[in-house]
């Protein structure tokens, strides 16, 4: 009867051109969309020439076109997973093309601005289709084929920069957008007409790597503490090489080697061209590479090697910068051990939460794209801060990647192994102190008091300019010394250990998320005078109140965390219960 049952699900099984092929059509979809992102620098001056808006305010279409394509996925992953990936990438190839034929005929920023977010959610809905097509087709090589359609939007553009830049210049950049916009929109259209998910038993069921059994619904994923691990090595990693690939340009510039020319293996270029071209393609090859490595050593391993790398990487072009050949070698390391979290973690995340929703479970964890990307520009801040110096960015960059590094072996990869076989994420002698709400309540204000006695007897300086921390440059010029602000640096990370744990006891993961918003909003420069402005547009409202958004999350956790009834067991549990 085994056997019987076995011969049929063989029959039933793809062949492996079916597999393959679903995979090269969304790899196709993928570098049709490369240009959105990765060829927009080539008509940021051709716009400002014609209509001299000024660049800055041309670049705003760029960062809402991010946006959209980064914050949208969760609820347009939710749309593929139920509709399939044929209509809903048919449509978004429609939405590509539109977004760069209004790019073609915008004659005002407004213009700019809606097809730049037009533009956002079809790239948005292209990308999260395709990378979740492929893990659902590749259980065996997830890693490989999530790193292959990632490297089709991370090199893409590779093919086509030239072509545009050529067009550009000799008819200039509205044939450019009329002309890339049709040919890109309708070549995503056709090819997702080929597209389709795999039935139950078209895919094999063998990995390397540990899997769960379980389909886990996007409202239980964000239950589980082992998704906020993932989430915060995710904004760590992009956010420390996006600071550091952000700075090529300026720190090439201030070492005054920006246009030596540097020869490598007979190929000549000026040092930040060469550096600027190895991006695309290291960016493109290293997601495969270590996608493939990943499904051979496992994903926690593959992190380690490729995270402690980068950050190591990083330190080392800060202390070579100043030598040109150095600059470029060590910037193309620094790339390709960079983007290979847009392959590790999209396979991790559907090893454990299962492939029926791993397009809407993935689109979740993406989101950690755009939270690095608004924390990108500190770099800038920490620069100023520091005396234009380069080195305490870069140094914060290579921390971020090692400590993810390190995240990876002692906390995500036991914490999965636990979640997958059914146990409770963290031992239970981590969890069990935190599992009476009295102790945690506790716990929880004494962490607090450092932050906010202060305030309440006038001592604290923060209190003292009411408008939240470090929101001024002036005041971020002070960070350096000032003891308060590393005193909230300790708080926030204890409470925030204090909050995952206890989410942990009582099966609430998703309460780490609310204190590490209340970090966010107090420490980060500039957000409480962002958030006071907008306060002050809304009637009733005073721009004061933004220096009360950290202690209210705080109270949020609180009470949460003691009102909320346990879940009990582990949803993991039962996972293993029914297999």
């Amino acid at each position: 009867m085994t056997a019987a049952s076995g011969s049929v699900d063989a029959r039933k099984q793809a062949s492996g051109a079916t597999r393959w092929g679903q995979l090269i059509f969304g790899i196709v979809c993928m570098v049709m969309i490369a240009n959105l992102q990765y060829g927009w620098t080539l008509f940021v001056n051709p716009i400002d020439q014609k209509y001299h808006w000024g660049r800055a305010a041309i670049q705003v279409a760029f960062t809402i076109f991010v946006l959209t394509e980064t914050w949208l996925v969760p609820l347009e992953g939710y749309l593929i997973d139920k509709f399939g990936p044929r209509l809903m990438v048919c449509g978004s190839g429609f939405l590509v093309a539109v977004a760069w034929v209004m790019n073609a005929f915008a004659d005002s920023l407004a213009a700019l601005y809606v097809a730049a977010a037009i533009g956002g959610v079809g790239a948005g809905v292209v990308y999260g289709a395709c990378v979740g097509n492929a893990l659902k087709w590749f259980p065996d090589h997830r890693g490989l084929a999530a790193g292959l359609t990632a490297a089709g939007f991370g090199a893409g553009s590779v093919f086509t920069v030239a072509p545009i830049a050529k067009l550009i210049a000799s008819s200039g950049y509205e044939a450019a957008f009329l002309w890339f916009g049709l040919g890109q929109g309708i070549v995503v259209m056709l090819f997702a007409l080929f597209l389709r998910a795999p039935q139950a038993a078209e895919v094999p069921v063998v990995a390397a790597v540990q899997q769960s059994r379980r389909e886990y619904q996007p409202a239980e994923v964000l239950n589980t503490p082992v998704f906020w691990v993932m989430y915060l090595m995710f904004v760590m990693v992009a956010t420390g090489g996006l600071m550091a690939v952000a700075q090529l340009g300026p720190i090439a510039q201030d070492f005054k080697i920006d246009n030596v020319e540097v020869t490598i293996l007979g190929w000549t270029s000026v040092a930040l061209t060469f550096a600027l071209q190895l991006d695309r393609f290291l960016n493109g090859l290293c997601r495969p590479f270590f996608g493939w490595v990943s499904d051979h050593i496992g994903r926690e391993n593959t992190m380690f090697i490729a995270f402690m790398f980068e950050g190591i990487g990083i330190y080392a072009l800060l202390t070579f910068a100043h030598d040109p050949l150095l600059f470029v070698v060590l910037s193309g390391l620094v790339f390709f051990a960079w983007g290979e979290i847009y392959s590790l973690f999209p396979a991790t995340c559907t090893d454990i939460y299962g492939k029926k929703f791993a397009t809407t479970n993935y689109g979740m964890l993406y989101t950690a794209k755009g939270t690095a990307a608004l924390l990108v520009p500190l770099g800038n801040v920490l620069y100023d801060a520091t005396g234009k110096s380069w080195s305490a960015v870069f140094v914060v960059a290579a921390i971020l990647n090692l400590v993810a590094a390190v995240m990876a072996l002692t906390l995500l990869k036991p914490m999965r192994a636990r979640t997958i076989s059914g146990l409770s994420p963290l031992p239970d002698g981590v969890v069990k102190p935190l599992g009476n709400p009295v102790s945690f309540i506790l716990l929880y204000l004494v962490f607090m008091a450092p932050m906010y006695v202060p305030q309440w007897l006038g001592t604290d300086w923060v209190a003292q300019n009411a408008s939240g921390m470090a929101a001024t440059l002036e005041m971020v010029a002070a960070i350096g010394a000032s003891q308060t602000f590393w005193i909230h640096v300790v708080c926030w990370t204890g409470l925030i250990i204090l909050a995952f744990v206890r989410g942990v006891a009582i099966g609430h993961g998703w309460l780490v998320a609310l204190a590490i918003v209340g970090a966010f909003f107090d420490l980060v420069p500039g957000m409480s005078s962002l958030i006071g402005g907008l306060f002050e547009r809304v009637p009733g409202m005073s721009p004061s109140w933004a220096a009360t958004i950290p202690m209210a999350l705080n109270l949020v956790v609180i009470v949460c965390a003691a009102a909320l009834r346990p879940n009990g067991a582990p949803a993991s549990a039962s996972a293993s219960a029914s297999a």
